[in-house]
């Protein structure tokens, strides 16, 4: 039997369809956006669990960006520290060979050499910014060749001596660095020490060899 509706429950009935319909449309545009409301007030209760989720997610996306850069970062420490390491020893096994044989061919060269890298190292940068500058902007050693060392080689360092530090984690900063005074002070000074006995020509001076035994 068809049943004749009233005009109260006519109105009943447009005003749920209306409500499903509007409700329809919701779901269509969540399922459409991915988004489960457009703006926080339409989220209702969840809104604060939802503005937390949020904050954890953002603090961690920065923490592992500061990660990603800090490893980069590091990264350039290594190699420059390890250049510096490896041409100390070259330098080193170099002087040793001339102190044997008693001959300098190739000796000036290859200190003048190793100075260049060893300053070219130690004014690193990352971003423009020095690697080993401890918070100074201009390069931490300023003498790009061996005849432009000062006769006192800490004099040549202009480094600061503030570290850097990475928020890594909640509540937790690492500080790292080392400045260029503090990486490569004690080579300056063996430089130094080769300049004032050179230049190494031919046959070792007795003077040469106390140098470089010295160095």
């Amino acid at each position: 039997m068809t049943r004749i509706a009233t005009i109260p429950q006519q109105r009943l009935t447009a005003d749920a369809i209306q409500r499903n319909q509007a409700r329809l449309a919701a779901t269509q545009a969540q399922l459409a956006s991915g988004k489960k409301a457009n703006d926080l007030a339409a989220l209702g209760t969840d809104a604060v669990r939802t503005l937390t989720t949020h904050s954890m997610l953002a603090r961690a996306e920065a923490q592992s960006n500061v990660a990603k850069q800090l490893g980069t970062t590091l990264s350039l420490y290594d190699t420059a520290i390890t250049g510096i390491d490896t041409l100390g020893t070259d330098l080193q096994q170099s002087l040793l060979t001339a102190q044997g044989t008693g001959e300098t061919a190739g000796l000036q060269d290859t200190i003048e050499s190793a100075f260049a890298q060893f300053s070219a190292l130690l004014n690193t940068e990352e971003g423009g910014v020095p690697l080993f500058g401890g918070g100074q902007s201009g390069k931490p050693y300023t003498p790009a060749a061996l005849r432009d060392l000062s006769a006192d080689p800490g004099a040549d360092f202009t480094n600061g001596d503030v570290r850097a530090s990475a928020r890594v984690g909640d509540n937790l900063d690492m500080v790292y660095g080392i400045s260029a005074s503090d990486l490569g002070g004690a080579l300056a000074q063996v430089f130094r020490t080769l300049a004032d006995a050179g230049p190494f020509t031919g046959a070792l001076t007795m003077a040469q060899h106390a140098a470089l035994k010295q160095a």
